[in-house]
């Protein structure tokens, strides 16, 4: 979808095979793909991941999700809960409320266990990650709007996951 917003925005025309192929090529350069596909590869050889290199991975990824959210909250000086704020609140209506049911409904269709249930519907009910702000970055595009939905979504769903994770007790 960015891929043709971008041509159109360009005033091109959009050829559907060359748009596949660049999202294909973006998706391939995305470093959070290669660290999914090298641990992928890695997980397959069956290599133990001792030592140093097992210090400095655990290093990274103990302080990725922080850094994270602490770029994110940086930018919300330059957005604030400003501009996009009602488009935020339906995104979060959507990703909070209606996801959560969505997936319990399809959980309770496939006959899902009520371990299974649960993890899918809390996860599904969790708030609008940071990744979606690094895409909005990557693409110049939905930035304050992006910031919104995240800030609002991890205050709300304080209240939405306390009542997910009760009605799975």
């Amino acid at each position: 979808m960015v891929e043709i917003a971008e041509v159109r925005h360009a005033g091109g025309n959009l050829r559907l095979g060359r748009a596949v192929g660049r999202v294909a090529l973006n998706v391939l350069k995305n470093p959070l793909i290669i660290a999914i596909l090298a641990g992928i590869a890695f997980r397959v050889t069956g290599l133990p991941l001792d030592g140093l290199p097992r210090i400095l991975i655990d290093g990274v990824s103990d302080t990725a999700i922080p850094l994270a959210l602490i770029s994110l909250g940086m930018s919300l000086h330059r957005y604030g809960i400003r501009g996009n704020v009602l488009p935020a609140i339906v995104i979060g209506s959507v990703k909070l409320a209606l996801l959560p049911l969505v997936v319990f409904a399809l959980a309770t269709l496939f006959q899902l266990s009520p371990l299974a249930t649960a993890v899918a519907v809390v996860a599904a009910a969790c708030p609008t990650g940071a990744n979606a702000y690094l895409l909005a970055h990557r693409f110049q595009t939905g930035l304050a709007l992006t910031a919104n939905a995240i800030t609002l979504t991890t205050a709300v769903s304080l209240l939405t996951l306390g009542f997910w994770l009760s009605f799975f007790e």
